[in-house]
């Protein structure tokens, strides 16, 4: 069953990264990913007269998350550790090769559960008892603890899933029959159909062993990037020297003054440039390593080995591409927007991310912003919204920033509690899109564990950014709809035309990329420096369309993307934004009992296949159906933002 540290929070965070601008922030996948929002939070009455970031201790209490909820004190935690390390860890050793006997399979992979409930309870309040101050060493030492207990219980109970899998198939069919295993059941079809993938014992330990070596080429890009690269220093509009980096990247994207957002591109490229056959040869390497092992494994292709985790038919991946290449006409008219708002000649890809409205200036204190969250998010049900009265009034939510906090926004939940969100919330309408966002996860979380038993109580990587963009989609439909002027319209039209264009297009066209830098290695070819230039040239050309020009320097984009190491991921984004768009029109169509089925997709955990789940919610993402209806839908929020501007021009 693998270990039970749920992955949250695919965030917003990578809908910035592209070859043309943005920025990127990893954390480890076990523990969390995080939407990325400014950092500038404050306590709301400081808000107008504080510029310092205040202590912890300074926040009141309302704001703050309450912990107890899970540990009372740090030594009930460390109690806890113990109980893992004395009580649970030594006893799974005495149930391997016994697994064929039902009474022993059964109290193991019992022992394994209770084991992981409470790593995942201890795992939740360490992470986010150091998120509350960095400089705490007290949390630190228990979150590494912690990290190094998880591998353990990994270590421990290893033995479990190879064992299962060499019984033959109709044993593990009886199984899923019998009532004492319902829990189990799914898990069981899962490895019966990784079987023919499994290698011998031997085999199995070779390519264990060749992991870390495997590992290499990300280790070397992560090096590369972060340690050895170097970025040059430029001039700002104000005219003082200012070095560029990743991290102020982005806001150098949305400068007005458009000499500068070249510099600002030529020169971060450069860094990369620098480093170009470095690059090219850890891609290479990477997109080798993955298709060794998808050979090793006797799947057909990468992609196919890459799809397996969770199983989803390559038809979705190939689906999501061909149907986009389709409609690209519909961003090609988002790119001539761009153009003709600000009389351009050609755009550039330091032009694609300048806001076309300027910011309207709206401070919206956290007070307000729940307000907006339980409003715009009132089409989901009376249950639906009385579980975030419950978050938003019962300090599930560490609400602003404090010295020493760590960054972003994010939700987790440990099973048997209820779900946790971390913000920096800053009075922006980006600080209600976050909140709004995490909530996302965090009821999915509340519907999950309160429906499933704990077995099958994560929700899987495929559906779990659904839930979070949904809520992101009515908020900004609400938004636009509430909006007093057309200034205020055209904002927020603008500001959901670029959630989609983040989340969908740029994910989609980083999947063509990634898919065809593995096509080509599979075809006998070989990866180079120019190959990669002109397969991610050639990428960008098409998306961007006719009024977009390709510079030199944005050849070497695909150098900055660190999914492309985390063999074919990125797909997530886009397949999870179209599903969410047509659950949220059939909730507003009020489809009869589309309500009821996506509050039964919440609730649904990891009791089927992703896809399947998704089907059972009205959306099938094997066909063309919901990607067609969302790049109509972006092409008719294009063509309403552009007659709001010839209406004011």
């Amino acid at each position: 069953m693998g270990k039970r540290i749920i992955i949250i929070s695919i965030a917003a965070l990578v809908l910035l990264i592209v070859g043309i601008g943005g920025c990127f922030v990893c954390l480890d996948f076990w523990k969390k990913d995080t939407t990325e929002t400014a950092q500038n939070a404050l306590q709301e009455s400081d808000l107008k007269t504080n510029k310092e970031i205040p202590a912890r201790d300074q926040i009141e209490n309302k704001y703050k998350w309450n912990l107890a909820d899970m540990y009372a004190s740090d030594e009930e935690w460390g109690r806890d550790f113990r109980k893992i390390e004395i009580e649970y860890l030594p006893k799974f050793s005495g149930y391997q090769g016994k697994l064929a006997d039902t009474r022993e399979l059964l109290d193991c992979l019992n022992l394994q559960d209770q084991m992981y409930l409470i790593l995942a309870k201890m795992n939740v309040y360490s992470c986010y008892k150091q998120s509350e101050d960095l400089t705490n060493a007290q949390a630190s030492e228990m979150y590494s603890k912690v990290s190094t207990l998880n591998s353990k219980a990994d270590a421990a109970v290893a033995f479990i899933d190879p064992e299962l899998i060499a019984l033959p198939a109709e044993s593990l069919e009886v199984l899923m029959k019998k009532y004492d295993f319902r829990d189990y059941s799914h898990y069981f079809d899962v490895l019966i159909r990784k079987k023919e993938h499994v290698l011998s014992g031997p085999e199995e330990k070779l390519l264990a062993a060749s992991g870390d070596m495997a590992g290499s080429f990300v280790n070397i890009y992560n090096k590369a990037t972060a340690a050895d690269i170097q970025f040059p220093t430029i001039k700002d509009p104000q005219g003082q020297d200012i070095q560029i980096s990743e991290a102020r990247y982005s806001s150098f994207m949305m400068s007005e003054d458009r000499d500068f957002r070249r510099r600002s591109a030529e020169g971060l490229m450069s860094a990369y440039g620098n480093m170009k056959n470095t690059l090219a040869e850890s891609l290479n390497g990477q997109v080798k390593s993955n298709i060794f092992f998808a050979q090793a494994r006797k799947y057909n292709n990468a992609l196919e080995s890459a799809l397996s985790e969770n199983f989803i038919p390559e038809a979705v991946y190939n689906n999501l591409i061909e149907t986009t290449d389709k409609n690209l006409e519909y961003l090609h008219k988002y790119v001539s927007l761009r153009k003709n708002v600000f009389g351009l000649d050609q755009v550039h890809g330091y032009d694609m991310y300048v806001p076309l409205v300027k910011n309207i200036d709206q401070k919206i204190p956290y007070e307000n912003g729940k307000e907006i969250v339980l409003a715009s998010l009132s089409p989901l049900g009376s249950e639906y919204s009385d579980i975030l009265k419950q978050g938003l009034e019962n300090r599930w939510v560490d609400v602003y920033e404090n010295k020493s906090k760590e960054s972003g926004a994010s939700a987790w939940a440990a099973y048997g509690y209820h779900p946790y969100v971390k913000m920096n919330y800053d009075d922006s309408f980006d600080g209600v899109s976050a909140l709004v966002h995490e909530f996302g996860h965090a009821v999915n979380f509340w519907y999950a564990n309160k429906n499933q038993p704990f077995a099958i109580s994560d929700t899987p990587i495929f559906n779990a950014e659904v839930a979070s963009t949904a809520n992101q989609l009515l908020l900004m439909k609400y938004m636009i709809n509430k909006a007093a002027s057309d200034d205020e319209k055209l904002y927020y039209l603008d500001q959901l035309a670029g959630l989609i264009y983040k989340t969908f297009y740029t994910q989609t066209m980083f999947s063509e990329f990634e898919k065809s830098i593995h096509d080509r290695v599979e075809g006998g070819e070989a990866l180079s420096v120019d190959s990669l230039n002109q397969l991610w040239g050639d990428v960008l050309v098409k998306y961007y369309g006719p009024d977009y020009v390709l510079d030199d320097f944005s050849k070497i984009g695909w150098s900055r993307i660190p999914h492309f190491y985390y063999n074919f991921y990125l797909y997530k984004y886009a397949t999870s934004i179209s599903a969410a768009n047509q659950l949220v029109k059939n909730i507003f169509d009020q489809k009869p009992g589309a309500q009821e089925k996506y509050i039964k997709f919440l609730s649904a955990g990891s009791s089927d296949y992703p896809v399947d789940l998704l089907k059972n919610a009205g959306i099938d993402m094997t066909m063309s159906d919901p990607i067609e209806n969302l790049v109509k839908d972006f092409g008719t929020i294009v063509d309403e933002m552009e007659l709001i501007i010839k209406k004011e021009s």
